[in-house]
């Protein structure tokens, strides 16, 4: 079965909430095989997709917006709906400097991380090869799930 890689990236948290339900045995185990096979096929794709330049840059920037973040009651940094973290606005000069200074500390990173952004969106644009059992939707009666949880597990949902 063909799936876009970000799509079956995307669907490991909503398999993992499936997995958490209290399903019959046999949808149960299929619901664990699919998620085994969409871990190990997602661990392969972060495996052929890494740069070590990108990943210490990309570290080190997310340091420094958790530094200026916003924080819950635990100080925990408020992450917006869309996975941005919420800066202090009073900070944005702050954020600004350290990363202008982090860019100056490895030149030619800017570059490289756009080109690498660019390959990952066509990367994951990419649709790939899953050998999975779907499960059919009737084995799923009386459960519930979000819309989104839904739309990102299809692939694994025989109608």
């Amino acid at each position: 079965m063909k799936v876009q890689k970000k799509q079956l990236l995307e669907s490991v948290p909503a398999l993992e909430r499936l997995k958490n339900e209290k399903l019959p045995i046999k949808t149960a185990f299929k619901i664990v095989k699919i998620l085994k096979v969409v871990r190990e096929t997602a661990e392969l794709m972060r495996e052929s997709f890494n740069d070590p330049d990108v990943r210490t840059f990309e570290t080190k920037r997310l340091e420094i917006l958790r530094k200026y973040s916003r924080k819950n009651e635990k100080g925990e940094p408020i992450v917006r709906p869309n996975g941005e973290l919420e800066l202090e606005p009073e900070s944005m000069d702050s954020v600004k400097k350290e990363i202008d200074q982090l860019l100056e500390e490895m030149p030619g990173i800017q570059e490289k991380v756009a080109d690498f952004y660019t390959q990952l969106d066509s990367f994951m644009a990419e649709e790939i090869d899953v050998d999975i059992e779907q499960v059919p939707i009737s084995d799923l009666e009386g459960l519930s799930i979000t819309s989104s949880d839904l739309e990102l597990i299809s692939y694994a949902i025989a109608t």
